[in-house]
């Protein structure tokens, strides 16, 4: 518990676990960190007797938390994928997905606990059910090498098609620990096979673009006469030119829509199962960046059964493109130089000579409330701070250039401004290593860590960037809390977490800040980041031999 008034720990408060019933589970004090710890079999009543409500009482004040609304959505801050599993924790895969009937489901699972080791001697239960629920086989896996179980399920010859579930159990009275269906079906393989292609090699020119070519044969052999032909041609934005590999084409804050266009209706193959048809580039709306072209043909056969087919080539750029390859990957230290080879690419791939203008920003990002009708709103404000720009001569092949860079988010744009225009920019980080996630709402604290894994026994350094000052309550949780500290936080702040056994095979790091109330008109602030620590897997990484 943290008073809103200066967001240190409250101590002495008297803390109230409420069951649905409004029956009193458990209260209790909070100590001087503002702790309050309640037995975990308490969470574990069912029904009336459920956990639903802490009551915070104290100081002149009330506070109450649900224990049954929807928790905090994390998911703009990066927390995602599945459940944290319990004590053992169990990989299952089928060797197929689709089967016919008569033949055999081979599933293999690997057994491991919360730290990733392995579980052998661990006799592994699995279950196959019919598609209405019914249990038709029951294996008991024994032969555990190194926490793995392969296990044969075998199909009968009249068994009911549908999605049948595989089930894999320790306590045949408990939910299994891991599930997946499969599709039991009398799927018949093509009728036909159809080839697809284009009357021009290399990236496809709108000037003169290359016709389709579909041949379709059956599968015994003549050709598929008088097969109706349908289906579209897709023109993506992409970032990459074949013979200019690292080097990233286009701007990444332009947000540019796939367009489609659809084959015109009545083609059909000749008596030669052959088809010639136009593919429709027309209309077509182009900025100044690579594209590729993704031809979606689709043929019915006699049954009406579609068989569909696809090709994807680069469109030959209709001008002039800038590119842009970083001399790093990921983000770069703090106070470190930021280096970068620019290229004039023309529509033929070669390089070009030419001047390119570029600039180096570095941007921050503070958020604007207003009122409106009543009610208060709020907008992100990006300001962009110039750290570095110039003019460099592309002579007929990359130029250099380099520029020292301090903590933060940066964005390079270049641009060139000769016979046709175009621009491309990219957008990097340098400090410390940064989580896959966007500062979007007020509410969201920057976090970053120094390295992207850890082993037990470092020691992972937090940054802290607050708009204010505060108290922040910095918590390590894997699928339980690790470790937990209240932190004053004014300016940028760097906390040290000693990184243990504890945090298993990866941790969240969060950080709730508090920001007191500065007068009558500013009510208490609270912002809350999370950061992925992950844990190097050292000789527990698994490793393919083909």
């Amino acid at each position: 518990m943290q008073r809103l008034s200066d967001g240190l720990p409250a101590d002495g408060l008297q803390v109230t676990l409420l069951a649905r019933s409004n029956r009193v589970l458990a209260d209790a004090r909070t100590d001087p960190q503002g702790h309050v710890r309640f037995a975990a079999a308490l969470t574990r009543g069912v029904g009336a007797a459920a956990p639903a409500l802490v009551l915070v009482e104290g100081e002149g004040d009330m506070a109450a938390l649900s224990l049954e609304e929807p928790e905090f959505d994390l998911s703009d801050r990066g927390v995602s994928g599945r459940e944290a599993p319990g004590p053992i924790d169990l990989f299952l895969t089928t060797d197929r997905g689709v089967y016919r009937p008569g033949e055999t489901i081979h599933i293999t699972a690997l057994a491991r606990d919360p730290q990733a080791r392995a579980l052998p001697g661990l006799p592994l239960t699995a279950r196959l059910l019919r598609p209405d629920g019914i249990e038709v086989a029951r294996v008991v896996s024994r032969d555990a090498l190194a926490g793995g179980h392969v296990i044969a399920l075998p199909l009968g010859s009249d068994v009911p098609r549908g999605v049948w579930r595989v089930e894999m159990l320790v306590d045949p009275d408990a939910p299994p620990l891991a599930t997946r269906t499969v599709l039991v079906e009398d799927f018949v393989p093509e009728r036909i096979d159809v080839e697809l292609s284009l009357s021009e090699d290399g990236p496809v020119d709108l000037a003169s673009p290359p016709r389709l070519r579909v041949e379709a044969r059956h599968a015994f052999g003549p050709p598929a006469a008088r097969l109706p032909l349908s289906g579209s041609v897709t023109v993506s934005p992409t970032t990459e030119l074949a013979d200019w590999p690292g080097f990233r084409f286009g701007r990444f804050d332009q947000e540019l829509e796939p367009q489609r266009h659809v084959f015109e209706a009545g083609a059909q193959t000749d008596d030669d199962g052959r088809l010639a048809a136009r593919l429709p580039l027309d209309r077509l709306d182009l900025e100044a960046r690579p594209y590729t072209v993704t031809v979606n043909a689709t043929l019915t056969d006699g049954s009406s059964r579609p068989v569909e087919r696809s090709l994807t080539r680069a469109l030959r750029p209709t001008g002039t493109v800038v590119g842009i390859r970083p001399e790093f990957d990921g983000a770069l230290p703090e106070n470190a130089e930021a280096g970068f080879q620019l290229v004039l690419v023309d529509p033929d791939g070669d390089a070009v000579s030419g001047e390119l203008r570029w600039q180096v920003d570095r941007v921050e990002t503070r958020y604007q409330w207003f009122a409106q009708g009543g009610r208060w709103f709020w907008e992100p404000v990006s300001e962009r701070r110039r750290v570095g720009e110039g003019v460099v001569a592309a002579d007929d092949g990359p130029a250099r250039i380099a520029v020292p860079v301090a903590w933060g988010r940066h964005e390079l744009r270049v641009t060139y401004e000769g016979v046709t225009y175009a621009s491309a920019s990219l957008a990097f980080t340098a400090g410390w290593y940064a989580p896959a996630t966007t500062r979007e709402t007020p509410e969201t604290l920057e976090l970053s860590l120094d390295a992207a894994s850890y082993a037990p026994g470092e020691v992972a350094r937090l940054r802290i960037v607050p708009e204010g000052a505060g108290t922040a309550l910095v918590t390590v949780l894997s699928d339980r809390v690790v470790d937990t500290r209240l932190v004053p936080v004014e300016g940028v702040t760097v906390v040290e977490l000693p990184v243990t056994e504890a945090w298993g095979v990866g941790a969240y790091v969060t950080a709730s800040l508090i920001r007191p109330s500065d007068g009558p008109e500013h009510m208490p602030a609270r912002s809350l980041g999370v950061a992925h620590a992950a844990i190097a897997p050292g000789d527990r990484a698994l490793r393919t031999q083909c």
